[in-house]
């Protein structure tokens, strides 16, 4: 049989034997790989922390990326402080604006009071000019008499024009006649004031006077004779008109 199948039983030895070669080769590669494996695991866990890595840096960039979004969307973002800033500055342009107008309006307020305050200022100096002129007419009726003596029971009215008569010899009439300022004591009695009803009195006993004043450089005694008053202090002291 050996000899029928002999082919046969070559080619099976040939197998057999080719398989038995072959056993010594995988077993150093399954060898090697098994010396390879922790270098491979190592590799694998070394993968491994890089991606548990990776994955805690998306963590973190996810968290920043919800941080940047909370700060520009949410409630006290970014977006709201941007609207906000710019409600402030419309409100701010709206103040100024508001100043503005007012400001016109104030400038215009202040030219009125200016013309208002010329217009004033002008009356002002017309009546100053008319109280001048009032006060110079009325000073053209007016007397001054000093130094005459001051009486509890004193009339003026009657007083003065009898005294006045007695020394210029000029009759005249008062319309008012009065002291200026309140009774004193001491040697000075107030001034008196008097308005006469006719002003030309007055040109007359000034003229009187300026008569007496070139007289007296010859006759000095008649000036005071002439001039003194009685009723005047110290029993007869010159009282000035």
């Amino acid at each position: 049989m050996i000899r029928v199948d002999g082919r046969t039983s070559y080619h099976s030895a040939g197998v057999t034997s080719n398989t038995v070669n072959s056993t010594p080769g995988l077993s150093g590669e399954v060898s090697s790989a098994l010396q390879s494996l922790p270098i491979i695991q190592q590799s694998l866990q070394d993968i491994q922390h890089r991606l548990n890595g990776l994955e805690e840096l998306c963590s973190e960039l996810q968290g920043v990326k919800e941080s940047l979004r909370e700060d520009l969307w949410g409630t006290d973002g970014l977006e709201q402080k941007i609207e906000y800033v710019a409600q402030q500055a419309e409100d701010t342009v709206q103040n100024v604006e508001t100043i503005h107008k007012e400001n016109k309006n104030l400038r215009r307020e202040v030219d009125l009071l200016k013309a208002i305050v010329i217009k004033l200022d002008r009356k002002v100096s017309e009546q100053d000019r008319e109280i001048i002129d009032l006060k110079s007419r009325s000073m053209r009726d007016n007397i001054l008499i000093h130094r005459f003596k001051e009486s509890s029971k004193e009339n003026l009215m009657l007083d003065i024009p009898s005294a006045i008569k007695k020394v210029y010899g000029v009759d005249l009439k008062f319309v008012r006649i009065h002291r200026i300022g309140p009774p004193r004591r001491g040697p000075v009695p107030p001034t008196i004031v008097g308005k006469l009803e006719h002003h030309d009195k007055k040109e007359e006993i000034l003229q009187i006077q300026r008569d007496f004043s070139r007289s007296s450089k010859e006759t000095p005694n008649k000036e005071k004779k002439l001039r003194t008053i009685p009723g005047s202090p110290n029993g007869g002291e010159e009282t000035s008109v």
